[in-house]
């Protein structure tokens, strides 16, 4: 059978057994600005989300909350959000199955950026541009602050390439104390920061308390001690 879109409610969805991909919750900011726009996968032999758990996840917040259903969701009489599903997709058997449910979003992480391509069409963007563009936890100065750092170079020498591989380091000690905190799940994550009134990427590593602007390093360069 070939690959069509069908629709069917949001409710019925079911996720796979396994799955060790993490979400944001900008998925929903996404959603909410852009629409429903990428279709979930089904895998017709187990009857189970192979790709788009996240988006299932962020509409059923979405839908929980009470608000309307964004572009792409049509609500029928029994109020069911009924969404577009690719459909006709067979995995051969659980290990294949799983293996695309790795690959559909590996894949896109080892693509990466093109750095001055992102950087010159971001170059023009005001603040509000970036709601849901996965930029949202940024202030507008941060990313200013990367746009003029990565356009800069040093001689013939772009300093963000610099900065690849470099090993992580401390800032000078400036603060009082210092904890680290660890995270059992997620959802500890998200209360955590919520609790702090702050936002966090998944690349969020360290916060101030209170919270301070983010120095810019990025147009820094790396110097051996011996040269």
């Amino acid at each position: 059978m070939s690959l069509r879109i069908e629709g069917l409610p949001i409710d019925a969805l079911q996720d796979a057994l396994k799955n060790p991909k993490l979400h944001s919750d900008q998925i929903e900011n996404s959603i909410g600005r852009f629409g429903y726009v990428e279709p979930i996968v089904l895998d017709e032999r187990t009857n189970r989300i192979v790709a788009g758990h996240g988006r299932k996840a962020a509409l059923l917040k979405l839908k929980s909350s009470g608000g309307p259903p964004p572009a792409g969701v049509v609500v029928n009489e029994n109020g069911d959000w009924i969404i577009p599903v690719i459909r006709g997709w067979w995995s051969k058997n659980d290990k294949e199955a799983e293996a695309y449910l790795i690959a559909s979003n590996r894949l896109v992480e080892l693509g990466g950026w093109d750095e001055k391509e992102l950087v010159a069409m971001m170059s023009s963007f005001q603040s509000e541009d970036l709601f849901g563009t996965g930029y949202d936890s940024f202030s507008f100065g941060e990313l200013q602050g990367i746009v003029e750092g990565r356009a800069m170079t040093v001689g013939e020498v772009d300093p963000y390439e610099e900065w690849k591989g470099m090993p992580g380091f401390e800032n000078e000690k400036t603060e009082f104390r210092k904890v680290i905190v660890h995270f059992d799940n997620q959802e500890a994550v998200d209360a955590f920061f919520k609790l702090l009134n702050q936002e966090a990427t998944e690349k969020t590593l360290s916060i101030w308390y209170p919270q301070k602007e983010r120095n810019v390093f990025i147009d820094k360069r790396y110097s051996s001690s011996e040269s």
